[in-house]
């Protein structure tokens, strides 16, 4: 179902590129374009997901079409670039060209992976893929087991060629069959019933007008200090929350002083992987959960974590019932004033290659080389990445609603915000002092 109405979605909308899920990395070391290209068609074997192309039916709803591996053509593009002038411009502008690019859904592969040899020991690896095949957890899975394969095809271990149990069509027709059913129908129930009556619009008012929509997002990024972190993290520990939770109440925190409002609802994502036969799996598990809390000011931090932390585990418990189909029917319920809106969406980011097990990363040097990508799927977007010693967060917002200018003082709010709670956890937030727009605490941008 969630497949479907990307595809529908994609027939419709003429943004190019807006659901591509684009990925590179300059990569220094001793690296092999034969026998990469060695794990990529094993890869592209073990998963069906990737020879998948979509076409509409005679009744106009979507089909998938496998294609078999011995009749699937793919090329893994390849650029030799070590004498070519200006190398960065070279790759940078193909990516930016393809991450734009639009996939025709009815031809596979709905992937690109092209390889970049600036230097003897210096690569550029790049993947886009579509999201009806991926999402961020697939992404992960694709480097693991990519450099897994690597080091097979070099004679470096003895990779397991394990086959996969199920493919994602088997669970296309688990999950819908799971929807329809009884414990579907408690899910939906339960979504119902959290959205019930007046839905807020948590969304920052806009401070910009362009007078037309372009879709574009800009980012803006800082880190909280290494002793703010630490202190942070004592607290959520203590707090039996993980990080990604302690970060997602002190943004609920952020957005009710700011709207001055006690109803919140953000966006979160899940994986979508709670059977062990998914974990493995690419393709497009990924959920959208729309998380409705109450805050008060007469609530610690601590509360408002215990809070935070009760909420999210009751919708992990439900998060197999697709998000759109519950907007859908929210919608019919009540009228386009009072239809449910994600203005702002809370993610963590983990670093794809830090748990891979695999001799060739210890030999390479592997750098993330940050998307051109700009398109806005939300108004807000916060990013929390756990580094070594600090709490990184890159603010990717809407440049049709705000200005740099505006978003920076968002920014510099939270930090002070997290400093406060840090320091004062077991203090209301009634008794935070300074407001929204008065801090003028510089932020050194990472």
């Amino acid at each position: 179902m969630p497949k479907k109405r990307l595809w529908l979605i994609c027939q419709q909308d003429r943004n190019a590129g807006l659901y591509n899920i684009p990925s590179a990395y300059d990569i220094e070391g001793e690296f092999s374009y034969a026998i990469l290209e060695k794990a990529v068609k094993y890869m592209v074997m073990r998963h069906a997901i990737l020879r998948t192309a979509f076409f509409e039916s005679e009744i106009g709803e979507p089909r998938q079409r496998i294609i078999p591996y011995e009749n699937f053509a793919f090329q893994f593009e390849y650029y030799n670039l070590e004498n070519a002038q200006n190398k960065e411009a070279h790759y940078l502008d193909f990516i930016n060209n393809a991450t734009n690019n639009k996939f025709n859904l009815e031809r596979a592969p709905l992937f690109q992976l092209a390889f970049f040899q600036l230097e003897p020991r210096r690569q550029i690896l790049f993947l886009n893929m579509h999201h009806i095949i991926s999402d961020g957890w697939s992404m992960e899975i694709i480097a693991r087991e990519l450099f897994q394969a690597y080091d097979y095809y070099r004679g470096r271990n003895e990779h397991k060629k394990v086959p996969l149990r199920i493919q994602y069509k088997d669970y296309s027709v688990w999950h819908e069959s799971l929807i329809r059913g009884s414990f579907g129908q408690k899910c939906r129930e339960y979504w119902l019933n959290k959205l019930s009556g007046t839905l807020p619009v948590t969304v920052l008012p806009a401070n910009k007008n362009n007078g037309s929509e372009t879709g574009d997002s800009c980012s803006f990024s800082f880190a909280l200090s290494a002793d703010n972190t630490r202190v942070l993290l004592q607290v959520m520990r203590q707090q039996n929350v993980s990080t990604f939770v302690g970060a997602l109440a002190m943004v609920q925190i952020l957005l009710h002083l700011y709207l001055a409002e006690d109803d919140i609802v953000t966006g979160i994502l899940t994986a979508g992987r709670d059977h062990p036969d998914l974990e493995d799996q690419l393709g497009f598990y990924v959920n959208t959960i729309a998380l409705r809390i109450l805050i008060s000011k007469k609530q610690s931090f601590i509360e408002i974590l215990e809070l935070t932390r009760k909420t999210v585990s009751e919708a992990l418990e439900h998060q197999l019932y697709p998000f759109d189909l519950i907007v859908e029917e929210l919608n019919h319920m009540h009228d386009s004033s009072d239809s449910l809106k994600l203005g702002v969406l809370v993610d963590m980011q983990s670093n794809a290659f830090d748990a891979i097990e695999s001799p060739i990363l210890s030999e390479l040097n592997i750098k993330h080389i940050p998307s051109a990508y700009n398109k806005a799927k939300f108004d807000l977007n916060f990013l929390f990445i756990e580094a070594e010693d600090q709490l990184e967060v890159i603010i990717k917002y809407s440049e049709d609603r705000y200005t740099d200018a505006y978003i920076s003082e968002i920014a510099n709010y939270f930090v002070c915000l997290s400093e406060w709670l840090a320091e004062n956890s077991t203090t209301f937030i009634s008794n935070i002092a300074f407001l929204p727009g008065g801090s003028a605490q510089f932020i050194k941008r990472f």
